[in-house]
């Protein structure tokens, strides 16, 4: 009997809805509890399902068996996909199961800073300030301009939703579909351009060697005074200690941050965790009951596609 190994904090508690789907398959499951459990079974499973665990090479080396390792979310960088590759493992993502959700988070925190609503409840909580002229002065969404950097599903989402609030929606992305940016009124841009003409920049990219640290002192240096950033994508994107510094000279108003390079285990006394300018979520824009169901569905059918000889909807290698 085929075995899949699971070691996510999405089934420490349960495997509710993995079990009818492997029971048919006539899968049988192994889950971990801890990192002992989780190498032990290595070489004898067919498949894995992990979250955010690190997948390294040596994990690989060791999986004799394993046709599939599936994670249950997009991005894939906790998981050395050349190191399956070169063994023959297809590594799977959940594709677009929380386009929704990150278009709508990212909709949601551009409202937040444009009107400083954290900013003036932290102001009033911490500082004891209570002031509506304790920050900048605001503008009407409708002399706003979006800069959306990254144009793929959740891109796309975001600019139709932000479409009707804004003065202009923007858009750069190297592989970027013009037809599409153009059905849905977004201006086609170079990077510079977006830098130094949005007054929100909206990051929406994955994160690879190109990606690593796009924006970065120099970026900044472009950027348009009074700017604000959100990153609902990965950390990484961003140079942490560059956006401090913006932030402090006042080129750079505020940000949201769903995720910074401390990625999935931060340390909070880091400074970019302790600044009032910047709002802090735990990387929970993909967040909501149907996502999180979602995802471990759809992790569960890819695996018993591979295992029967099907491709499954999110093969990446």
């Amino acid at each position: 009997m085929p075995k899949v190994g699971i070691y996510s904090v999405f089934n420490f508690a349960e495997c509710d809805l993995e079990r009818p789907i492997f029971e048919k398959a006539g899968v049988e499951m192994i889950v971990c509890q801890n990192d002992d459990d989780y190498r032990a079974m290595l070489p004898e499973i067919d498949a894995l399902i992990v979250a955010n665990l690190p997948v390294t090479a040596d994990d690989i080396s060791r999986m004799g068996r394993c046709k599939v390792i599936v994670r249950q979310g997009m991005g894939v960088d906790n998981i050395d996909v050349g190191a399956a590759t070169k063994r023959d493992i297809a590594v799977c993502n959940i594709p677009a199961y929380n386009i929704e959700e990150v278009s709508d988070y990212a909709l949601a925190a551009i409202l937040t800073l444009l009107r400083h609503l954290a900013f003036y409840d932290q102001s009033i909580k911490y500082r004891k300030v209570s002031q509506y002229a304790a920050f900048p002065i605001m503008k009407r969404f409708k002399e706003v301009s979006i800069g959306i950097l990254g144009f793929g599903k959740i891109g796309q989402l975001l600019a139709k939703k932000a479409r009707p609030l804004f003065k202009r929606i923007m858009a750069y992305d190297p592989f970027i579909n013009r037809e599409k940016a153009a059905e849905l009124g977004v201006e086609v841009t170079q990077l510079d351009d977006l830098l130094a003409s949005s007054d929100v920049i909206s990051l929406h990219l994955p994160y690879t060697k190109e990606t690593h640290h796009l924006i970065d002192r120099s970026a900044f240096a472009k950027i348009k005074r009074g700017a604000y950033i959100v990153n609902a994508a990965r950390g990484g994107i961003i140079d942490d200690s560059a956006l401090l510094e913006a932030i402090e000279r006042g080129d750079v108003q505020g940000a949201v941050l769903d995720m910074t390079e401390e990625m999935e285990w931060p340390k909070l006394d880091n400074p970019i965790y302790n600044n009032l300018l910047i709002i802090n979520t735990p990387h929970c824009a993909w967040y909501t009951q149907e996502a999180l169901d979602t995802s471990r569905i759809v992790a569960a059918e890819e695996v018993v596609d591979v295992i029967q000889g099907r491709t499954p909807v999110g093969k990446l290698n």
